[in-house]
């Protein structure tokens, strides 16, 4: 039985150890912090995550109990203008859920499994593929693993063992950011942002009475003084065109923002995930759903490729795939941390006017939309993907691309495997057979007949009667052949399992 160790029990470790344990992977995750964060920096859960959660059966409860944001408002002086947000997901919204909650909610799934937190334990680096671990009492132990994954964090143990570099820059900003109760007219589903030239401060409902998240930008070398309530009121009075009165302070913290990635994220078996691979500024509220997604983009294959049902070169697509996800994030946040500066000088106002034309059009509504919800995401081709030379509508869904949760998608994604949607026919009977005698442990087939509530998904496909599409165990989409042809089918799904391979050993043995 393999050994997997994970270090880090924050969501990116979390995630993934449920997502192997869900798979049939046995997990051993250790953690140097006696018990789970009290307190959250992170928010926003955006629809790609959301979708995600859906997968794994846990969505209902964030939802239940968090807050749905479906509008942003941007204020300058006495104007104003609303980016409603046009999301293409069950998900049209970002939903306020507590980072601490989160983490809760995965410690439970883990705990389903029979799987719990080793708490108190430091890793301590690793030699050849046995990790140095100590414990509380100072014990020190020697652990055999055969993956080692680091989900632990911006100043990641894992990464200082492999000697990556950590490259980048402070971008030279500096947050305070307090939780607090308030009397205001602010509606509590909506988040909103006051640009002036004291500076941006963004402000977001929090999921109990009364409740909002300030966050605001100040010099580098500032400190918060020790009268918190009088710091923080004065800059909701210096920065807010509506009045807002705190009542009480619940948690305050100060942070400063880098831009930082490593050059892979894979080193032999050894893997990084989340902050311990890259960090950016908190504009838009991507870290912690980038950092879920590393996860679940390395669970399938990582289980996989333990189980042998596919070969370890399918583990090179993680980098490749996470790593430039990654650096879109970290290019797209950069570029908001400028456009707030740039709007606390004297060309603020300009940019306020151009903005609040361009966002007026439903067209950039929708493009925003989808790349702060995540659901644009798109990973390059590679030998693990396949598509039809046949002309496919740019309107369509492409190879890379995740499928949304549509009928009858939204009903199958929580099994573990594959799944080939066959469209409108049923001639592929010898085809769907074969896969299904041997096969049915990877894959799921599927006919889609054309009728009223399939509509939405022949029409995202641009479907065709035979067309054939194959989803993977993440919701992207791996294979789309317009006009199905089998043989073409078999040779893919052959690469894919290493089907080539095994006939090969077979022949030499």
């Amino acid at each position: 039985m393999a050994k997997v160790l994970i270090v880090g029990a924050g969501p990116t470790g979390l995630a993934l150890a449920t997502e192997l344990m869900a798979r049939g992977i046995s997990i051993r995750i250790i953690d140097e912090n006696e018990a789970p964060s009290t307190t959250s920096k992170a928010l926003g859960i955006q629809a790609r995550t959301l979708e995600h959660f859906h997968q794994m059966g846990i969505a209902k409860e964030p939802i239940a109990d968090g807050i749905q944001v479906e509008s942003i408002n941007i204020h300058r002086q006495t104007d104003s203008f609303t980016i409603p947000l046009a999301i293409d997901s069950l998900f049209n919204f970002i939903l306020i859920y507590p980072q601490s909650k989160t983490e809760a909610l995965l410690i439970k799934r883990l705990e389903f499994f029979g799987q719990s937190v080793e708490r108190g334990t430091r890793f301590d680096g690793f030699t050849n593929k046995t990790a140095h671990l100590i414990h509380t009492n100072g014990a020190s132990e020697d652990y055999e693993f055969d993956w080692l994954i680091g989900c632990d964090g911006a100043h990641s143990a894992v990464r200082h063992a492999l000697n990556l570099p950590f490259q980048g820059h402070e971008i030279g900003q500096n947050f305070v950011i307090a939780d607090i109760t308030a009397k205001t007219p602010l509606t509590h589903d909506e988040a909103f942002a006051f640009l002036s030239h004291q500076g941006p401060l963004l402000i977001l409902p929090l999921p109990y009475e009364r409740g909002y998240r300030l966050i605001a930008s100040l010099p580098l070398d500032f400190s918060i003084p020790e009268d918190v309530m009088t710091f923080f009121q004065n800059i909701v009075t210096d920065r807010m065109v509506v009045p807002l009165t705190i009542e009480s302070i619940q948690w305050n913290s100060q942070f400063s923002t880098h831009r930082r990635m490593t050059r892979s994220m894979r080193v032999g078996h050894v893997f990084l995930a989340g902050d311990a691979s890259h960090i950016h500024s908190p504009a838009g509220g991507q870290g912690l759903n980038t950092s879920i997604q590393d996860a679940f983009n390395l669970a399938w294959k990582l289980a996989f490729v333990i189980q042998k049902k596919c070969p370890e070169a399918l583990l090179d697509t993680y980098s490749k795939e996470r790593r430039l996800i990654a650096k879109k994030v970290l290019f797209e946040t950069t570029q908001v941390m400028r456009f707030l500066k740039i709007s606390q000088g004297k060309l603020g106002g300009l940019l306020f006017k151009f903005l609040k034309i361009l966002t007026s059009s439903e067209k950039i509504q929708r493009l925003l939309s989808k790349k702060l919800s995540e659901t644009a995401v798109m990973y390059p081709k590679s030998s693990f993907f396949y598509e039809s030379r046949e002309h496919i509508s740019s309107k369509t869904l492409k190879v890379g691309q995740r499928c949304p949760l549509l009928f009858p998608y939204n009903e199958l994604c929580q099994d573990h495997r594959f799944i080939i949607f066959i469209f409108g026919t049923n001639k592929y009977e010898d085809l769907i057979a074969s896969i299904e005698k041997n096969d049915a442990d990877t894959i799921q087939c599927v006919l889609v007949e054309h009728e009223v509530k399939t509509e939405a998904i022949f029409h995202a496909f641009g479907a065709k009667e035979g067309t054939i599409v194959v989803i993977r165990p993440d919701g992207y989409i791996a294979y789309r052949q317009k006009k199905g042809q089998p043989l073409q089918l078999k040779l893919f799904l052959d690469h894919l399992f290493n089907r080539d391979n095994d006939n090969d050993d077979d022949d030499n043995s």
